[in-house]
């Protein structure tokens, strides 16, 4: 019995050591993670044009700039103000449009406005909007009786972020993106803009205002 004792023990010592070297082999992974610093390029020209939708009662629009082929009132803006920032690595996204489109964040100050009017003469001048996309929201310089000289203030907000198509050359690094289907609501600061000049229940927060499109490049 003794010498069962013995050899059990003797076994337990010969697994531990062989544990015990197992873990001192075992290998040390690293795991390294790679931050791309953004590419940063500047806005060259921009063109586009943002079609009315709102229903506001008793509120016409009239563009500055009228929007062209459109069967709603239109408005047109151009540009070439503004920066696209890159958060990737260029060449691993230049072919792949999903990819670059998830990696673009621009922002920019477009050229042109529009009014809104009543039949009782009150006017609303909104003019040169700034906006940040696929998501940020625009502002613009409003001008009312209330405020003749203008203030810029948080115009619209999305509904839902827009469509982007983008490409991207390498030699030299340039950008051109296509923006589509950019529905933008009326935000607290413009609904109270409205309400003030027009009358309470002109505009609410959130309601439909317009559908925007536009062309960027950018580099």
């Amino acid at each position: 019995m003794a010498t069962a004792v013995r050899n059990g023990a003797f076994m337990r010592r010969k697994q531990s050591i062989a544990l015990g070297v197992v873990a001192i082999t075992l290998p040390v992974i690293t795991v390294c993670a790679y931050a791309y610093a953004p590419t940063v390029l500047k806005v060259t020209s921009l063109t586009g044009e943002c079609v009315y939708v709102s229903k506001a009662p008793g509120v016409t629009f009239e563009a500055r700039t009228p929007g062209e082929g459109t069967t709603w009132p239109a408005v047109a803006f151009t540009g070439q103000s503004g920066l696209l920032n890159l958060n990737a690595d260029p060449a691993a996204v230049a072919g792949d449009p999903a990819a670059l489109a998830e990696a673009i964040d621009m922002r920019f100050l477009a050229k042109g406005g529009f009014l809104l009017k009543n039949g009782q003469g009150k006017v609303v001048e909104i003019l040169d909007p700034e906006a940040r996309l696929p998501a940020g929201g625009a502002s613009a310089v409003v001008k009312s009786a209330a405020d003749p000289v203008g203030t810029r203030i948080p115009t619209f907000a999305y509904a839902a972020p827009p469509t982007l198509e983008p490409k991207l050359s390498l030699t030299p690094l340039k950008a051109a993106v296509r923006l589509m289907n950019l529905d933008v609501n009326v935000t607290p600061e413009f609904a109270k803009v409205l309400n003030d000049t027009f009358g309470t229940g002109t505009a609410k927060v959130g309601d439909a205002f317009g559908v925007c499109t536009g062309e960027l490049t950018a580099g």
